[in-house]
């Protein structure tokens, strides 16, 4: 079964491969995840194909690791590179039996995948294990992306990949990025052993393309842990030599920090992202009602000098809008400057009542209350 990028018949670019084994259970979910994965952006578009194994006897079937390395090197990934738009970039998913024989294959032939995902790998103590400790010790396998889960209840699964976790930790060279996923500790896979390959295929992805998507912080206290903003620029810098991308932080990737720096209602940290883009494009290209928060929160901290220079910029954004005219008007009554606050003030009602704005009340009461204060 194959799943084609929506894009594919549009263009001549090539695409990652994901593999799924016991593609008659797991393509239709590979395929779902991916679609909410690449559609946020997390992923690039990849090419799906679902290799169909019968079920019994599965264990039979999979232990047969020669004749099916043979069948996936030598006929199914030749047909897929040759005749569909797919690049040499290959992850592949199992689950159990079809697990343990990714764990054996990664040790006779890393060269084959980029990334491996076992779910529920079974059973791999004993040959399996020691053919990949021997590839990792003489240093054959040295590159690649390995996660592998286990679920609640998997008692004897978990001992295998416990004894797997113990030879990574010892032998892995630092090219081969491994992680291994407790799925019993997470809310919604946490369904036992049928549905590990959820949450894999899941964890999966997202570290094998840790990079990919715009970086996004918890909170302040995570961007700094990172490294702040050395940290972000190296991010994008990595990011752009594994994709193709800017070097230069995108927009999104600014949005995020700002916004973040307003929830923690961190000040300086806000004006630091908010000099990062003066003369960008980035103001023209967000919505007025986001504009006017970033002025605002100068406002809210007494730095009205910046919240003026914000506001001017929305009116240059927004010529016909009278409200970042009033909040030059917030400002320099703040700054204790009537005659351009009442100025500004009578402007903003001016061109409210021109556009049948309903703000124009409030302005007018803005007005009369400053007036007073006067």
């Amino acid at each position: 079964m194959i799943a084609l990028p929506e894009e594919a018949a549009e263009t001549d670019k090539r695409y990652p491969v994901l593999y799924v084994l016991d593609g008659q259970k797991w393509f239709l979910e590979a395929l779902s995840q991916y679609k909410v994965l690449q559609s946020y952006d997390y992923i690039p578009s990849i090419i799906i194909v679902g290799i169909n194994t019968e079920d019994s006897p599965r264990y039979g079937f999979f232990a047969q690791a020669d004749k099916l390395q043979d069948h996936l090197e030598k006929e199914i990934i030749p047909y897929v590179e040759s005749n569909l738009l797919a690049s040499d970039e290959r992850i592949i998913l199992g689950w159990q039996f079809a697990s343990a024989f990714l764990i054996q294959t990664m040790a006779e032939k890393p060269q084959l995948f980029d990334a491996w995902l076992a779910a529920s790998p079974y059973p791999i103590q004993g040959n399996r294990l020691n053919l990949l400790k021997q590839s990792l010790n003489d240093q054959s396998l040295n590159t690649g992306t390995l996660v592998f889960a286990t679920n609640l209840n998997e008692t004897s699964v978990e001992e295998d990949a416990e004894a797997l976790e113990k030879v990574l930790a010892m032998h892995a060279p630092q090219d081969l990025h491994w992680k291994y996923v407790h799925l019993n500790q997470e809310t919604i896979t946490s369904a036992g052993h049928l549905m590990t390959p959820v949450g894999t295929l899941y964890a999966g992805l997202r570290t094998y393309y840790g990079n990919y998507p715009v970086l996004e912080f918890n909170n302040l206290n995570d961007y700094k842990a990172a490294g702040g903003f050395d940290y972000v620029k190296q991010y994008y810098q990595t990011r752009s030599k594994a994709y193709g991308f800017s070097k230069d932080i995108p927009d999104e990737g600014m949005f995020f920090l700002v916004r973040m720096s307003m929830d923690a209602d961190a000040p300086a940290e806000f004006d630091f992202f908010m000099k990062q883009l003066k003369n960008t494009s980035f103001f023209a290209n967000k919505n007025q009602g986001w504009n006017m928060r970033y002025a605002d929160f100068y406002i809210e901290h007494k730095q009205y000098q910046n919240a003026l220079d914000q506001y001017r910029i929305i009116a240059d954004i927004f010529p016909e809008s009278a409200r970042p005219i009033h909040g030059m008007a917030r400002a320099y009554a703040a700054m204790n400057n009537k005659k351009e606050a009442i100025k500004h003030f009578e402007k903003a009602i001016e061109m409210a009542e021109k556009a049948n704005d309903s703000r124009s009340d409030g302005y007018k009461s803005d007005l009369e209350k400053f007036k007073e204060g006067g």
